[in-house]
């Protein structure tokens, strides 16, 4: 991963977290591994690491907190309970 930049357009590395995240084309790759791992019946928790692992892929300069945010803020777009 050691080469791996940002997809253009994201900015995560120049821009604060809720403006570098609005246009970022993983996004759809990370809310997918969440959803189909929780339509199979895994366990919340783990589809939610396996998305954030698809996030860090695409973004490894972004710090674990952001990663971790950003991802929650992408796949729970329901009420939290």
């Amino acid at each position: 991963m050691a080469g791996k930049r940002s997809p253009e357009g994201c900015g995560f590395g120049e821009q604060p977290f809720a403006e570098g995240s609005a246009d970022c084309r993983c996004q759809k790759a990370v809310t997918r591994a969440y959803s189909e791992l929780v339509a199979r019946g895994a366990p919340r928790s783990v589809a939610m690491d396996a998305a954030i692992r698809v996030f860090v892929y695409h973004h490894p300069e972004v710090p674990a907190f952001r990663a971790h945010d950003t991802v929650e803020t992408w796949v729970y777009t329901g009420p939290l309970n």
